[in-house]
């Protein structure tokens, strides 16, 4: 039965264009430039080590790490020049959440279940904490440190205590719903002053709308319809448009940092 759940997620996974930025001549030039100018000779690494950051040491943040994230944002400058699209790196996506999600609706076990909840709880929290991120700024460094260092061991403290006996799914729901609440009223009240100056910014605010009222659904709890369609089947039915809602917020969210300058604050450059 594993193998036909895993077979069945990859038969998802169909082959993409997530990597054109990568790929180009333009980022490979930088990072080849980047790498040997700062992270060939014990000068270079020495200077950039000195230069880092708490948590980027906690997370063993490199000397080649950071010519690609450098490079990454100068290659996506060169495309804006070019009046091309913003590309995609790396063909990376953060689908963890969604596997474990059909993992457990294929086959629900107790160790599945606890993934799917787990990992989906990472994604609302990681977005309360994006949230306290994009308030802070750039230059807020030390406070964003901590509240990170709180997050992970919030989280931590959540999964054990789900983890040491019959698992509470009160408490679950409770905590969910809280942070949830709090993220969704957060980037509202961030969104709304905003709105006339950066039109891009409503569809931040029919995103958390929309995921607000969704919840409903896991609230209001009521026999399958048809026999088949519960309640928690058309929360995820509702919420399958939500990603690229959010997906154009972030992507015209980054774009207006980047024209006003603002990008470079939040860029590092050797």
């Amino acid at each position: 039965m594993k193998v036909l759940i895993v077979s069945g997620v990859l038969l998802l996974i169909t082959s993409s264009l997530a990597s054109k930025g990568d790929n180009s001549n333009e980022y490979n030039g930088c990072y080849h430039i980047c790498h040997f100018n700062n992270c060939t000779s014990n000068m270079g690494i020495a200077t950039y080590k000195s230069s880092q950051s708490l948590s980027e040491r906690i997370l063993q943040w490199n000397c080649d790490d950071e010519c690609k994230y450098y490079c990454m944002w100068r290659t996506t400058q060169i495309f804006m020049d070019k009046g091309l699209d913003v590309p995609q790196f790396f063909g990376k996506i953060c689908i963890n959440a969604w596997v474990w999600s059909v993992v457990f609706h294929a086959r629900d076990t107790p160790w599945t279940e606890r993934l799917d909840y787990f990992c989906a709880f990472s994604m609302v929290l990681f977005s309360l904490f994006g949230l306290i991120v994009r308030l802070l700024g750039p230059r807020q460094a030390i406070l964003r440190d901590i509240v990170a260092a709180g997050g992970v061991f919030f989280f931590t403290y959540h999964v054990w205590y789900l983890s040491k006996g019959r698992f509470d799914y009160g408490y679950n729901m409770k905590v969910n719903l809280i942070v949830g609440v709090l993220n969704g009223f957060g980037w509202v009240g961030w969104s709304l002053p905003r709105m006339k100056s950066r039109p891009y910014v409503q569809w931040c605010v029919y995103t958390v709308v929309f995921a607000m009222a969704s919840m409903l659904l896991e609230l209001w709890d009521f026999p399958p319809l048809l026999w088949t369609f519960d309640a928690h089947a058309l929360w995820h039915f509702v919420t399958a448009p939500l990603p690229f809602m959010w997906y154009r917020f972030l992507e015209s969210d980054c774009l207006y940092l980047l024209q006003r300058s603002s990008g470079p604050a939040y860029k590092k450059k050797i």
